[in-house]
């Protein structure tokens, strides 16, 4: 169990002169098998490198010794207003030697890629016991053989990783009320078409042309959401919308069965068409906070993805509700299941209940989301040892 750079290398060398078979074991969560001594030997535990040494919040990086757990480095770079993507199911138990060892991925990968991505620099001890030192801090480095890549990867059958210096990212803001916007506004579309056809009995025709007011609205407004959130920031305007959403459902909860087309319909359409443009707007430009351009078509599908789990999830609940809301009242009321005040009551409660989620989405967009992006800070000078042999 060696404390330090130093002593792994001289294990390293002794190993090497006696011919005796040296492997090393990290946190022992990987299933590759890497950490189990097959052969025999020595086996080198990482268990006393566990020390995160430095969080460079201009620079964005971290410099961390092998045996940290990941989820202990990104606490502790959250709490600096940092994010490191990776994270393989193993986070609460996995180290960063070993998930660099095994280019660990993990759900976030699809979006933000897999742990070499994050390696800018690594410490080595050779099989020989020579330490080297790959990559650097500074994330233009392209000179020479890129041996951090070759090392990251290499599941411990080149070298034993004593340093890492990571890459970080800006924190990047929540992006799970983009389930609440799906949700909210598919729902609410979808109940609006049934109520204004099976209980108000308005004509497909007229549904339709109800419907062609909410896109053109959304259309209108979109342009207007995209200069409100660079200049406000996606959190108020966010917060916003979706409150915008939440009134829109109100009126069509109150919606009399017998008022006119037009005062009747409009109202809320109009508040769903602003409410509509001032969410999705917003939470796609948050969404794309932090992500590399070449990263940004699939950071875009994700967020499509969450707003169509969330839109069919609102479609299941909203039915639902609906159906046992109704079959509720006409039980109690003794009235007929498909009657107009069993329908109206059911919908009625699947609209509140709507509201409440839009609502419920509004308070996370306000506690979680990004108030207005920040200009980033200009990096301090990053030292660099440059050694000059004499020519002579």
């Amino acid at each position: 169990m060696p404390a330090n750079t130093g002593q792994i290398a001289s294990i390293a060398r002794l190993c090497n002169a006696e011919g005796v078979p040296l492997v090393v074991r990290g946190a022992g969560t990987g299933f590759t098998g890497g950490a189990v001594p097959t052969c025999g030997g020595v086996l080198l535990s990482m268990e006393r490198l566990d020390r995160i040494l430095e969080i460079d919040e201009l620079n964005l990086l971290a410099v961390v010794e092998p045996n940290v757990i990941n989820a202990d480095l990104q606490h502790a770079v959250e709490a600096a207003g940092l994010f490191y993507p990776p994270d393989p199911a193993s986070l609460n138990q996995s180290s960063i030697g070993g998930n660099v060892a095994e280019c660990a991925g993990g759900p976030r990968a699809f979006k933000y890629g897999t742990t070499k991505r994050y390696v800018l620099a690594l410490e080595a001890v050779l099989p020989t016991g020579e330490v080297i030192h790959t990559g650097s801090k500074a994330v233009k480095n392209v000179v020479g053989y890129d041996l951090t890549q070759l090392l990251a990867g290499s599941e411990g059958t080149l070298a034993i990783i004593t340093k890492i210096t990571l890459r970080l990212l800006p924190k990047p803001p929540a992006n799970a009320t983009m389930l609440a916007v799906g949700a909210a506004a598919f729902g609410q579309l979808f109940l609006m078409t049934l109520y204004l056809q099976e209980v108000l009995r308005y004509s497909a025709l007229k549904t339709g042309v109800a419907f062609i007011t909410i896109t053109v609205t959304l259309i209108a407004v979109t342009n207007l959401a995209q200069k409100l959130t660079t200049r406000l920031g996606a959190r108020p305007v966010l917060s916003a919308g979706l409150v915008l959403t939440a009134a829109g459902g109100v009126l069509y909860a109150r919606m009399p069965a017998d008022g006119h087309y037009f005062w009747n319909v409009f109202p809320g359409l109009f508040l769903s068409g602003i409410g509509l443009a001032l969410t999705f707007v917003p939470v796609m430009i948050a969404s794309l906070t932090g992500v590399q351009p070449a990263d940004a078509g699939v950071a875009s599908g994700l967020i499509n993805t969450s707003r169509q789990i969330g839109g069919s999830i609102g479609l299941a609940a909203v039915t639902t509700i609906a159906a046992t809301a109704s079959n509720h009242y006409a039980e109690t009321n003794a009235v007929p299941a498909f009657s107009a005040p069993a329908l109206t009551h059911g919908f009625q409660v699947a609209f509140y209940t709507l509201i409440g989620v839009a609502l419920v989405g509004a308070a996370i967009a306000a506690a979680f989301i990004e108030s207005k992006p920040k200009p980033a800070p200009l990096a301090k000078p990053i030292e660099v040892e440059v050694a000059l042999e004499d020519a002579a």
